[in-house]
């Protein structure tokens, strides 16, 4: 295939061995912590494809929309049948002296304030929850935008190279980083050796020089203050 590899790493049980002991530190703390960043990844790749989605950034606003719409006139309603849309009211209070005033079975009582409760405060909770959902929606919506205007960011790649540059500072105490051959021009260095090893072992095809690439871009991103 164009852009893959002649000369990918070795697989087998003796290559993972191999591969485990260029992170330093003990085999099996190396292992459990670089199969866990795997399965990461592996639970991203579903997201990935929701983001890239274009029907799935319609529904997500349409969602936002009709929730808030529908928020806003069961809000008008409630203003109109009971005065009020205030989510704290004490309705249930109000309900029970009203219909103390008409009965004195306590019983009775009882089972009408909790109806009168129920279809009074159905509505109110209902907005809120409405109000929630179109929040979250947007906030959806947003995430998916945000991601289609920056379609070069791999941020579940990125994600990936820093949990294997956690793993590899921890284990050897050298920084994480690549270097560059100054005879052939190409990138190289152990911990570049080691997200190659890596891609290819989670079926990702790249190019020394995206994988490169992809390092330099993940390493960027932990030097910069997270914007939330």
């Amino acid at each position: 295939m164009p852009g893959e590899d002649v000369n990918p790493p070795q697989s087998g049980k003796n290559a993972w061995a191999r591969l485990l002991r260029q992170f330093g530190g003990k085999p099996a703390d190396v292992e459990y912590r670089l199969i866990k960043a795997f399965i990461n990844f592996e639970a991203s790749l579903p997201i990935v494809r929701e983001l890239r989605s274009v029907e799935a950034r319609k529904w997500f606003k349409a969602v936002s929309a009709a929730s808030r719409k529908l928020a806003g006139l069961l809000e008008e309603d409630a203003q109109r049948v009971f005065g009020t849309a205030d989510m704290g009211h004490p309705w249930a209070d109000w309900v029970l002296r009203e219909l103390l005033k008409e009965t004195h079975t306590p019983s009775t009582a009882l089972e009408a304030v909790t109806a009168q409760a129920r279809a009074l405060w159905k509505p109110m909770h209902l907005i809120e929850d409405l109000r929630r959902m179109a929040d979250a929606a947007e906030n959806k919506t947003l995430w998916t935008e945000r991601f289609r205007g920056n379609k070069r960011r791999q941020w579940h790649l990125h994600d990936l190279i820093l949990d294997i540059a956690n793993i590899y500072e921890d284990g050897t105490g050298k920084t994480a980083g690549r270097s560059t051959a100054p005879m052939t021009n190409k990138p190289g260095g152990p911990f570049f050796r080691i997200v190659k090893d890596c891609y290819y072992r989670l079926g990702i095809t790249k190019t020394d020089e995206a994988i490169a690439l992809d390092i330099r871009k993940a390493l960027k991103q932990r030097q910069q203050p997270t914007v939330v």
